[in-house]
């Protein structure tokens, strides 16, 4: 069984590669628009993409499907909503919107570990 897998995830997280598990065993690791043909191990089975502590959720594939991950714009989203509210409450010294970027960033965190990718199968 072989499916076709590209990543196009914009210019966040382009440094380091992304790496693809199947039933939470390592298939391969891509980096910024790189496309690869892989080979599953079942007929069908779930894979998910994952940098460091972000990831994303589980997403049937089977044989055939050309499958894409990309940001989540939501997750996007709210990483800039947080990074201007905490620096602005820096360079401000308003107490009060550094306290929402704290927050929004710890927020961030708990959303991006299975919503930071977007795993699309066609």
């Amino acid at each position: 069984m072989a499916i076709k897998l590209k990543r196009n995830t914009g210019m966040m997280g382009g440094a380091t590669r992304i790496t693809v598990k199947a039933d939470n065993e390592k298939l391969t690791s891509l980096k910024q628009n790189e496309e690869k043909h892989i080979d599953l191990p079942k007929d069908k089975t779930q894979i998910t993409a994952n940098q460091w502590f972000f990831g994303s959720k589980p997403t049937s594939v089977k044989d055939g499907d050309n499958v894409k991950v990309r940001m989540n714009n939501y997750a996007l989203l709210l990483y800039i909503l947080s990074m201007i509210a905490l620096f602005t409450g820096l360079f401000t010294s308003n107490l009060i919107l550094l306290i929402i970027g704290i927050l929004l960033i710890f927020i961030t965190m708990i959303y991006a570990i299975k919503n930071w990718f977007v795993v699309n199968v066609k």
